[in-house]
Formats: structure tokens, sequence, C-alpha cells
């Protein structure tokens, strides 16, 4: 009888969206009595709406008055703190019966979920709710605010990797006050980014709604909302909404690694608003920045990155894959020595880095005489030889093959952060050093292990939308266990990899602030917390791609670049390296024909098909490179308004 009025007051919830009341959920931290404290605005807020009428604040057992006073130091009336492990269950009923407001402190979510889900508490909280109160909480108080719940959960590498690993459990028979959505807190703090994600993910898979939205919270940061969806950002950190629409497409399947294309996101710091079932942008604060949408070229060469550096076995291999004499050239300073070279086929020419012949135009020109350039120098030698106006020339021209150490990645787009790694708490105090990059990779930023390390979580996981918001760049490339990347006519890939790479593609343009709170009265500086709202998201597993550049004129058969998701998506192709035969995967938005053919690295098709068929859905397409010599090789789909490109390798 219970579960059946619970039931109905949500469908009377879900058909009469007028009863629906106020969320206020905070992403955990300390609040402060203090009128610059990020705090005061969210919970001043929560006991505004509240009307007049007591205030219920619930726990597992904790009792300290801190939040109840607090309540009534903000202008409460009335505030009553119970607990689940003293008071009986129909006290708390008879409390909430008369309550305008109920906030649900930290701790554990599972706690809440064990003793109330079923009972009179749940019906009296949904009734509280349904009446136009307001409804708070934080850390676990605020993640078992919307319809989809996760008791408990592991951090983002595990969900990258697996999103039905044993710990990713997703409950949505418990309260549900916010529709199709699911809360995390604490979100950069812990790492949580791939968590979220992951969880998503797994929902979409088990209960497949229409629409979906994640909603991560940082530490010392509350969201605001309305019964009309208006989602209010307050505090000192950043939102992250993520937004799950018809362009959007999820792959998560127990033990495989995840796959999200075109999720929408939001990371909002204070003062902005959005509408959570359009996306759309309400406001935003008055120091904000528009950065216009920007259409970024591909270098002309093919670039490799590779973590380690190049040895005499490696080169072999390369050498080997190719199946051809290429001649090649290894730059070399302060990398591996050069001494075990034995039994390579092809032409090697090898060059000393030196300092004082940078701008000199036939040193550098040596470096590109051959078909594949090695750059197997440090990062300090790395930064003199980026800063040579006669190697950018060279380079820009150049259409070859250039293979780099994995680290030089990271300062090769516009900027980087110099002290991620220097101490935890870099970001929350607003430290971060940061420095121009030597745009290689124009209209891009990339931070590496992302999650390698729990003491620096934070650190690493601000860092994207940080830079970002600095050098107003378009493209954030986040990794962890990345071993291998490469970028080939604009197309972006992950040949391996330990945890998925998330990629953020905000090229149509975006509004930009920073956060205008320090963490602390100890601190001056204002927390390293910025907004890029709004853009898409993609998580791409191993052995996947995707486009982040317009292709230039010397690109395979003039441009065919990526446009908006209107008709399909390249998914993967598998397996990957292959010999000789690949599959394709490809999502369709609806039955239709597409021309598909393949090229070799400089410009050569070798495959040319048309008129294939598409089904609405997943489709899976055979490929057979028999005859033809190891190495990449660039698929190309073109439907009647779209065209989309794949990095595939074949290895005999």
């Amino acid at each position: 009888m219970k579960k059946i009025v619970l039931l109905g007051l949500l469908l009377f919830y879900y058909t009469n969206a007028q009863s629906q009341g106020y969320l206020m959920m905070a992403g955990g931290g300390s609040e402060a009595n203090s009128s610059t404290s990020w705090s005061q605005q969210a919970y001043t807020w929560f006991v505004e709406k509240a009307n007049g009428a007591p205030i219920i604040v619930l726990s597992q057992s904790d009792t300290s008055p801190w939040i109840p006073n607090y309540f009534l130091a903000l202008g409460a009336t009335e505030v009553h703190n119970m607990r689940i492990s003293a008071d009986s269950p129909q006290e708390i009923v008879n409390r909430l019966q008369t309550a305008g407001g109920v906030f649900l402190k930290g701790g554990n979510q599972q706690n809440y979920i064990d003793a109330w889900r079923g009972t009179n508490v749940e019906e009296a909280l949904m009734q509280v709710f349904m009446n136009g109160g307001v409804i708070g909480g934080t850390s676990a108080g605020a993640m078992v605010g919307g319809e989809f719940i996760s008791p408990s959960g592991p951090v983002s590498s595990d969900n990258l990797r697996n999103p039905f690993n044993g710990s990713n459990v997703i409950v949505n028979d418990f309260l549900g006050f916010l529709p199709n959505t699911i809360f995390d807190s604490h979100y950069f703090e812990r790492g949580r980014a791939g968590r979220l994600l992951g969880m998503m993910g797994r929902i979409v898979t088990d209960h497949n709604p229409e629409v979906l939205y994640g909603i991560g919270i940082d530490d010392q940061t509350a969201v605001l909302i309305e019964p009309n969806g208006t989602l209010t950002v307050s505090g000192s950190g950043a939102v992250h909404v993520f937004r799950k629409t018809p362009e959007t497409f999820i792959n998560a399947q127990p033990n495989q690694e995840l796959e999200i294309r075109y999720m929408e996101f939001h990371q909002l710091t204070h003062g902005f608003s959005i509408d959570i079932e359009t996306g759309d942008l309400l406001a935003s604060p008055n120091d904000a920045v528009t950065v216009e949408s920007a259409e970024l070229q591909a270098p002309t060469a093919a670039f490799h990155f590779r973590k380690g550096n190049w040895t005499g076995s490696y080169l072999q291999q390369v050498n080997q894959q190719d199946g051809s004499e290429i001649q090649w050239t290894v730059l070399n300073g302060g990398g591996q020595a050069h001494t075990t070279f034995t039994n390579v086929r092809s032409e090697v020419t090898f060059i000393e880095f030196d300092a004082e012949l940078m701008e000199d135009a036939s040193y550098i020109a040596s470096f590109f005489s051959m078909g594949r350039l090695f750059v197997n120098l440090s990062i300090a030698n790395w930064h003199q030889l980026m800063g040579s106006d006669a190697f950018r020339t060279a380079l820009n021209s150049y259409t070859g093959e250039v293979e780099f150490l994995l680290e030089h990645a990271n300062i090769m787009g516009d900027g980087y952060v110099t002290n991620a790694s220097a101490n935890q708490n870099i970001s929350y105090q607003g430290r971060f050093v940061t420095r121009p990059g030597g745009r290689y990779l124009p209209g891009t930023i990339m931070v590496d292990s992302t999650y390698t390390s729990q003491t620096f979580f934070e650190n690493r996981a601000s860092a994207p939308g940080w830079l970002m918001h600095v050098y107003r760049s378009h493209i954030g490339i986040t990794s962890s266990g990345l071993t291998r990347m490469s970028i080939v006519d604009g197309v972006l890939s992950f040949p391996q990899q330990l945890i998925p790479s998330v990629v953020y593609d905000a090229r149509e343009g975006y509004v930009t602030a920073r956060s205008p709170f320090s963490p602390s009265s100890q601190v001056s500086t204002n927390r390293n917390a910025a907004a890029v709202s709004h853009g898409v998201v993609h998580v791409i597993p191993t052995n996947g791609s995707v486009e982040i550049y317009t292709f230039g004129e010397t690109s395979v058969e003039n441009e065919f670049r990526d446009v908006p998701p209107s008709s399909f998506n390249i998914i993967r192709n598998y397996p990957n390296p292959f010999n000789p035969s690949t599959t394709v995967e490809i999502h369709s938005q609806y039955t239709q024909s597409v021309d598909i053919a393949v090229y070799d690295v400089i410009g050569r098709r070798v495959i040319n098909q048309t008129g294939i068929h598409l089904n609405s859905g997943l489709n899976h397409y055979p490929l057979i490179l028999r005859n033809m010599n190891s190495g990449m090789y660039i698929v190309r789909i073109q439907g009647q308004n779209y065209v989309q490109a794949l990095t595939i390798t074949l290895l005999k």
C-alpha cells in the first residue's frame, strides 16, 4: 500500500510540474557563517524557499548543531536536527508533515536508501517537495536528489574502463526529486568526472531513458534548481552538467571500455544559469566573455606521440610495419643514445640537437629531408626548438610523418599548467601557473595523467577547463595511462591507452568566466575554477578516434571534415591493428545510402564503394585490405550532407 501511494505521488509530480518544489544540492565542503563565504547565497536561498515553515535537518547519526544554527542565523525561525540512528521513523514523519524545507547531511547515501526506501519517511519527504517546499543536501545528501542514484562507486578510471564493474550499482526507486537525472558530488576534488560519465553510460544501457542529465558538483559549490527547471550555480567551484541529446551516442557494455560521442556539456561557475531541459544559457556573470566559434586547421604533417624514447628495436619495428624502404631522420637531444640500431633496412640519418643552429635554414631543412622525422628531445630542448621560426615554417609545410615523445604533446597546444603536481591544493587555492604552449596543435590544450594520483585529482581535473578559459582554447584533451596518440589529417586517435581518453569540444563557441571566490579567509587568490559553456564531450576508447581539425588543401581529396552529427557516426573499427580484414562500426541516425572510400597516408584512394546501405542504428561494414602495405589508412564515409573519417592501421 505504501508503494502504491508513493507511485501515485510520483505520477502526480511528473504530470503536474507546478507542484514541484525547489532543490539546493551542494557538492560538500565546509560552510561558513560569513558574508563572503561560498555558502552564504545558497543556504540563504534555501531558508527563503522554506517560506517561514520549519526546517528539518536529517543525518545518519550526526549530533552537531552547526547546520541548524547556521540556518537560524540566516533567518530560519524553527530548525530540528534529526537522526536515523536515534529518532524513530514516525517521529521523523511527524516533523516532516509541517516542514517547508528538508536538508540531508553528508555521509553515505546508502544509509538513506536502506533506512527510508519504501517507507512512510520516503512518502513524507516527497510530500514536502510536492507541496512546493525545498529539499537540500550536501555530499551524500545531494547524491540522492535525482531519479538515478549511485549508492557507492569506484573512481573515474574504473568506470571508464568498465561501466559495469562490480561496485558500480544504480538505484532508481528511491525519492527521485529530479527526473532523468543523476547527481555526483566532490566532483573535481575526488576525480569523479569518469565516474559520472560511466554511471550515465550504465543508466542508458540498463534503463534506456529518452533524455538523461548528469550533474557533477564541486565541493564548496551548490546548484539552485527552480520548479521550472532553471539551474543556477552558487559557490567557489564549478558545476558540470551533461545532457544526453538525440545526437548523443553511448556504448556501455560489461567488461568493455566506455564510449560516448556528442554528449552536450556545460561547465559553469558562480552566477551562471541554464535551462536543464533545453541546455539554453539563461544568465551569466558580469565578467563572462564569449569565445567565438572556430574552424581549426589541421597540421599538414601526420603527428604521432609515443611514451618512451625511440630505441633501435622500436625504429626497426616501425620499418617492418611499413613494409617498405622508408628513409627517416632521428633528431637526438637529451634522449636515449642510439647505440642498438641493428638490421634496420631503411636509411637512417642521425642529427644531434644544436641550440646554436635554431634559425639556420639548412640545418632545420635537414630534419625533413626524409619521409619520417623522430623528435627524440628532452623537454628543455623541445622548448627551444618550438621557439624556432625556421622550424615552425618548415614543419607547417611538411607532409610526412613526425613522431614525438608523449610528454611533448602537453606543451604543443595553446598553453599548459607548470605546477599541477607541486601540491594537492594548487588549484583550490588559485595558484595555477600557466605558460603559453608552442601552438603546434593550435586551439587545443592537453592534460595527461588525470587519474594517476589521487593526491592531484583536483589539480589535473581542473586544469583543462582553466586552460581553455585562460587561452580561449576550443579543444580539451584529457587522458590517463595513455601510451600512444596520433593526429592525422585532423583526426585524433588513441591506439594504445589504459583508460579511455576524454575530449571536450567547444568549437561552436562558448561563454567563459572564472570563480569569484577564494577558498578561505587565509587565501587571497580566487579558486582556479572556470566556466566553459557549452560544448560536447567524447569518451574515446582504445583504437577510437575523433575529428578535431578541419582538413587543409593538402589533405586527402580536398576537405572532408566533420559537420554537426546530424546523419551518422563512425564508432570504431575492430580489430585494430588488423590483417587483412577489419569491421567498421557505424551508427546511423536513419536509413540512408553512403559512399565509403579508403586512402593511404599520401592521399591515394585504394578502395571506393558507392551506394552502401545503412540501417537506422548500429551497422557493421567489413573492409579487406589484401595486397596492401602495412601502415595507416583513412576511411572516409560520405552521406548526403555529412562526411566523417577514421584512421585505421594495417599490420602484417
